[in-house]
């Protein structure tokens, strides 16, 4: 079975685009395992991205601290939120929810607290 953040990467490539960090990393096998880089104070931070289509991140990203993970989180939001609009069409409910490895939601980033609409 495809998982929700393949089927949904296959469906928006600027989904892919946007998870290239994450794509199969032939030095992978060099990196420390999770528990290390924790212990060293890098912990993971996990993007879940709710749209049109959920899309669940399954592998996280190593960051220094929250206020990096907020960082990345409005980043990730604008980032969408452009590859809508030139789609023509931007939905301002979609949200990123940061949560933590024990799968604790940190924070919520919704496309309306990142984009200025003005008329």
């Amino acid at each position: 079975m495809q998982s929700l953040s393949n089927r949904s990467d296959a469906r928006r490539p600027e989904l892919a685009q946007l998870r290239s960090d994450r794509l199969p990393n032939p030095c992978r096998e060099l990196q420390p395992p999770l528990d290390i880089a924790v212990a060293r104070g890098m912990p993971r931070y996990f993007f879940h991205l709710y749209d049109d289509i959920d899309s669940i991140d399954e592998e996280g990203t190593e960051l220094p601290d929250i206020a990096a993970a907020t960082k990345h989180a409005i980043t990730q939001a604008k980032d969408m939120a452009c590859a809508e609009v030139l789609k023509g069409h931007l939905s301002l409910r979609h949200r990123i929810e940061v949560t933590d490895e024990a799968g604790m939601v940190l924070l919520t980033v919704r496309f309306k607290d990142v984009v200025e609409v003005q008329v």
